[in-house]
């Protein structure tokens, strides 16, 4: 199931890379990509940073990282992945549903 947002949310994506133990584990590269409906993907690469950013994947711990995305322009049902390549291959994926905002409010949850 979908988590569910209303638009206007502030929505943080996590991702928990492990390696063939489950113990926690960094891969070389990591990206974000998501998309809603037919547009074209919107993708971001981690670049090192460790500060909680919009719009940029950061790394909270070992195999931590984290998409804080703002959904101020975005209704519909968004499809999402972590993809990490290198050290640690593995593709996590998810849904997001994000409601119209009918009343306006800025929800920064």
């Amino acid at each position: 199931m979908a988590d569910e947002f209303t638009q206007g949310s502030l929505v943080d994506v996590t991702v928990t890379f492990t390696d063939t133990n489950d113990a926690p584990a960094d891969p070389t590269t990591i990206a974000f990509t998501y998309r809603v409906g037919s547009i074209v993907p919107v993708t971001a690469d981690y670049s090192g940073a460790n500060t909680e950013a919009v719009g940029v994947v950061w790394r909270s711990a070992l195999g931590v990282y984290h998409y804080r995305l703002d959904t101020t322009e975005i209704v519909g049902t968004l499809d999402y992945a972590f993809a990490g390549a290198g050290a640690i291959q593995a593709v996590a994926v998810g849904q997001i549903v994000i409601y119209p905002n009918v009343a306006g409010i800025r929800d920064n949850s």
